[in-house]
């Protein structure tokens, strides 16, 4: 999926028309990763046991997984991952952000009180629009959701994406 979504802007040519994506499999990735991450940065961080459940296909709750959030504003499609745990104060996981090569995702781990604001629950896919071709990541969900994202090209830019203002890139 997420060589799909750089493709989309950078080799669209060399990108397939349709990728198919298990949903399941990306929300229990994102929720691996977010464990790893807890995990290694203590060693006291105990994982709740439900989320341990959920990372070995247990089924997910009623409103908790993954929400494609709708663009507000312009995105900058660029090779980037982003991550942030979103805490309850006393220190509950909640959820986390995710901004894959510049698609913003929401994996929210309990079901929110306005969902709308998190964006599209288990969408059917994300559809990336430039007038001349379109391409399609189709999102593959035991229960199926006929609303997908749309992203519309409106420009190219050999900028920095705005997001990474105030960041210096270096090789290691």
């Amino acid at each position: 999926m997420f060589r799909a979504i750089d493709g989309v802007d950078k080799r669209p040519e060399a990108t397939h028309p349709l990728t198919q994506v298990d949903g399941n499999l990306i929300e229990r990735w994102f929720l691996k990763l977010y464990c790893g991450l807890a995990a290694a940065k203590s060693s006291d961080t105990a994982i709740p046991d439900t989320l341990l459940r959920l990372l070995t296909g247990e089924r997910w709750p009623e409103g908790w997984g993954l929400y494609v959030p709708f663009p507000a504003a312009p995105l900058t499609l660029a090779t980037e991952f982003y991550y942030e745990a979103l805490n309850a104060p006393t220190g509950e996981i909640k959820g986390i952000k995710l901004r894959v090569a510049g698609v913003h995702f929401n994996l929210l781990l309990g079901r929110p009180d306005n969902p709308t604001a998190w964006g599209l629950h288990r969408p059917r896919g994300l559809i990336f629009n430039n007038g001349s071709y379109e391409k399609r990541i189709e999102l593959l969900w035991p229960v199926v959701n006929d609303r997908a994202v749309i992203y519309t090209r409106t420009g190219q830019s050999s900028d920095r994406p705005p997001q990474w203002s105030g960041w210096r890139e270096t090789c290691a």
